[in-house]
């Protein structure tokens, strides 16, 4: 009776010492196998987003978010895409046509699609608000990567970056009046 249940011990301590080292190998093939997907989506970040950034042009539909504005001053948006120091289209947005929200503080946030199809990456494109002018500048992409469940998938899709320039200064969330150059604005000689 000794024997056997000796024996029997023996052979459950056989099983769960089995089960703890496949267990343990097991969080060490997925410690290896992330830390691995992770360094490897850093190298193909790097090179499907140079691959990415060699479009010319923009095709995307941008949204454009103004705040800091009232509705009264906000009639009519003027979009200009300029190319080589030239004026090449002019569109023109309505209130009505802008997304309008208004925030818990009173302020107002206005939204809209850059009216252009397709532009150059190298174009400035002027927005007219007013007496208050915008310049969008250094379009660029992006790889986006594709993750699931258990981390990076290998593959990626090429996304125009929000992170572009308004008049000269990296974007913040949103095109704020503040930002805006003053049309009239005299130059001091």
């Amino acid at each position: 009776m000794k024997t056997i249940l000796k024996g029997l011990l023996i052979f459950i301590g056989i099983i769960i010492s089995i089960i703890v080292f496949l267990v343990i190998s097991f969080m060490i093939w997925w410690y290896y196998s992330a830390t691995q997907r992770i360094k490897q989506a850093e190298i193909d970040r790097k090179v499907f987003t140079e691959q990415c950034d060699t479009f010319k042009y923009v095709d995307e539909k941008l949204e454009i978010s103004f705040l800091d504005f009232k509705p009264t001053e906000i009639k009519t948006i003027k979009f200009s895409l300029i190319r080589n120091h030239k004026v090449i289209k002019t569109a023109f947005i309505k209130e009505e046509d802008l997304q309008h929200d208004v925030f818990s503080d009173n302020s107002h946030f206005f939204s809209t699609y850059l009216p252009f199809e397709k532009f150059l990456k190298t174009d400035t494109i002027a927005i007219t608000i007013g007496e208050e002018i915008f310049y969008l500048t250094d379009f660029h992409h992006y790889a986006y990567l594709h993750y699931g469940m258990f981390g990076y998938l290998g593959t990626h899709d090429c996304r125009l970056s929000k992170d572009y320039k308004i008049n000269n200064v990296e974007k913040q969330e949103f095109i704020r009046k503040s930002e805006g150059l003053k049309m009239n604005r005299k130059v001091k000689k």
